[in-house]
């Protein structure tokens, strides 16, 4: 007669890998009986890791700026709200693409707040960009990101082009 626990531990991790290719479900919360026959947790956590990997399967990183396309389930949120709410294309050469990540109600927020505060990081940047923009209000005493942005550079015109981008998005 087959081992009942192991049965329902190759059960488990078939089920797991079913489940963690649609959800962000946590690996912790397992049956006792069940969870001692399963291999331990990081091997666990690596398994899930792996399986949305697969999954998820992101298109190839682009060689050139020119060359990105952006697949339009990267173009809203979870909500099937539009999240790439600015894409900058020029035939100037000079004028390399502007992405601006956000949404309505968080370009909202930002203009019935009193004060920005702005992050560029270079290090946490897409190797297509130079800078990763951010800019934050206060949202119920914290400190909150509310609009993303991506440059290809550090030079002056780019920053007006930003800012005039972003003046285009006020939502009605």
């Amino acid at each position: 007669m087959p081992d009942v626990s192991k049965l329902k531990c190759r059960e488990y991790m078939n089920d797991l890998k079913e489940v963690v290719k649609t959800s962000q479900l946590s690996t912790h919360g397992v049956d006792a009986a069940v969870a001692s026959n399963l291999p331990p947790i990081n091997q666990l956590k690596r398994t899930v890791q792996r399986t949305r990997q697969v999954e998820s399967s992101a298109p190839p990183n682009p060689m050139k700026l020119e060359e990105l396309t952006i697949p339009d389930e990267y173009k809203i949120t979870t909500n099937g709200e539009p999240f790439l709410l600015y894409e900058s294309f020029s035939k100037n050469i000079e004028e390399k693409r502007i992405l601006i990540f956000s949404t309505e109600k968080n370009v909202n927020l930002l203009l019935e707040s009193k004060h920005w505060f702005v992050d560029g990081t270079f290090s946490y940047c897409p190797s297509l960009f130079v800078q990763l923009y951010t800019i934050h209000s206060i949202i119920a005493c914290n400190i909150v990101p509310l609009v993303y942005i991506l440059l290809p550079n550090k030079k002056e015109i780019t920053y007006c082009r930003m800012f005039l981008a972003l003046n285009i998005l006020k939502p009605n």
